[in-house]
């Protein structure tokens, strides 16, 4: 009997392998029909970023194929918390080697991502494009690489071979239409997420796509109506909730907006749909010119987490708290909680990959800290060890925050000709913008300045780089 199945099994790869090599896609390697059928299905979820049912059909795929490496990867990335995650991680790589090869390279691409490896993704996805060039789903994941490094020319090209590969693939349309916001291409982002909801007309995520690019254009009500839609076909879906919040918040009723993060909060039963709507309502306090009511909220955040387990949560819930009161509070305050974080790190209960990320971000909200409080020999020292810490990854974003960082302390030593020329070479976000918008204005141009502090009071999203400069900004604008 167990002849027969290892049999089976390799028959059914080597069938999978055939037609794969034969459609230039990737195999998917299962002993189970019924756990290819299941996986498939969370994965049309996955493409369209109803993440909580896709992993539903990934928690199932896998109780029929418990050696079913690739959903274990899958359900990783579908969230669930930090345990569920390290946990599917885990299991994913050590199947791995029972699965193809091109299988174990998208497991070890997700996992490196998880880990901040963005060289080591790249790596992957090379090898990956080259296997197997005509798979929608190995270029989608290419094009999102370059959206996540904000390389959005390269990310709107592969997209754009998404949609040639198969024209009636929705997600493809989805990040175009993100890709084309990101460069303030709005007739084209619009034109994608209609097409989006062509595609896909009884799914909510392409009515909040389109919803979320509204707000980004500040047409509110319009916002509200295609979220709306969105919660009509399926009221479990909490980034509705989201963003029906959010268009009120930048409408200028904070507290309708609350409410709504109020009911993502009670109405799922996820943690990080929880966590994500604490955050939320924490950052609109700061559009109220509330700091403590942000802070107390975090507080509450971190309560959360860590009465759930998130500990990597519970970490950053505390250094929202201590970025907070750097900007808007008291930055002695903010500094000492940033400091007390980083003293517990090396002795918490967490992984590798939770430290060594934890380590890295928190090294650089102490370098802005220090900043903070003028305390600038601390804040170069701080950053040059950041700048050690990043190397080996690789990572895009970090190499972004150091410059930020090596601006923002230029700003703060006066070196505003520095600052200005660091700053200015940055993809915008609004705690890049400020700062370069007081450096010009220090400089002595007041337009320039101004003309940046307008993109930042149009920048409509619920964040933490944008609530925290949000008060600062609105008063230099009334000057």
């Amino acid at each position: 009997m167990k002849n027969a199945i290892i049999a089976t099994i390799l028959l059914i790869v080597l069938v999978n392998l055939s037609a794969a090599q034969k459609a230039n896609v990737m195999p998917i390697t299962t002993a189970s029909n019924e756990a290819r059928e299941l996986f498939m299905k969370g994965l049309d979820k996955f493409d369209n970023v109803e993440l909580p049912a896709a992993a539903k059909y990934f928690d199932q795929a896998i109780a029929e194929d418990p050696d079913f490496a690739l959903a274990y990867c899958y359900r990783a990335v579908s969230g669930g918390g930090s345990q569920v995650i390290n946990k599917n991680f885990e299991k994913a790589r050590s199947l791995a080697g029972n699965a193809s090869k091109g299988e174990q390279l998208l497991i070890s691409y997700f996992d490196a991502g998880y880990r901040g490896r963005t060289v080591e993704m790249k790596k992957d996805l090379d090898k990956l494009v080259s296997m197997y060039p005509g798979d929608k789903r190995v270029m989608l994941y290419t094009a999102y690489y370059y959206y996540g490094t904000e390389n959005y020319k390269e990310a709107i090209k592969y997209f754009k071979k998404v949609a040639s590969i198969d024209k009636n693939f929705p997600p493809a349309y989805n990040m175009l239409g993100y890709s084309y916001s990101a460069v303030g291409n709005f007739k084209s982002a619009e034109q994608s997420f209609k097409e989006y909801i062509r595609l896909n007309p009884d799914m909510p995520n392409p009515y909040d796509s389109y919803a979320e690019l509204l707000l980004k254009m500040g047409r509110y009500d319009e916002s509200i109506a295609q979220y709306q839609k969105a919660l009509d076909l399926d009221e479990t879906f909490i980034s509705g909730l989201y963003g029906v919040g959010n268009a009120h918040l930048f409408k200028g009723n904070s507290e309708e907006a609350r409410t709504h993060y109020d009911k993502a909060l009670a109405g799922s039963n996820s943690i990080d749909d929880k966590l994500t709507a604490m955050s939320y309502k924490a950052w609109s306090y700061l559009f109220d010119d509330n700091p403590d009511d942000a802070v107390r909220t975090f507080e509450e955040r971190r309560s959360l987490a860590e009465k759930e387990n998130q500990r990597t949560s519970a970490f950053y819930s505390a250094a929202y708290a201590g970025l907070i009161q750097c900007e808007l509070g008291d930055p002695s305050d903010g500094l000492a909680r940033l400091q007390d974080i980083s003293s517990k790190l090396d002795n918490a209960d967490l992984t590798t990959a939770e430290r060594e990320n934890l380590r890295v971000n928190i090294d650089s909200w102490l370098a802005y800290a220090y900043a903070a409080n003028d305390m600038l020999d601390e804040a170069g020292a701080t950053a040059d060890a950041f700048a050690e810490e990043i190397e080996p990854r690789g990572n895009p974003a970090e190499k972004k925050t150091l410059e930020m960082l090596l601006g923002i302390i230029d700003y703060k030593s006066g070196n505003y000709d520095d600052a200005v020329d660091r700053l200015s070479k940055l993809e915008p976000d609004p705690l890049i913008m400020y700062h370069h918008a007081m450096a010009l204005n220090m400089k002595g141009d007041k337009e320039g300045s101004r003309a940046l502090l307008t993109k930042i009071s149009n920048w409509n999203r619920n964040e933490l780089f944008l609530a925290m400069v949000w008060t600062n900004t609105k008063s230099a604008l009334r000057k």
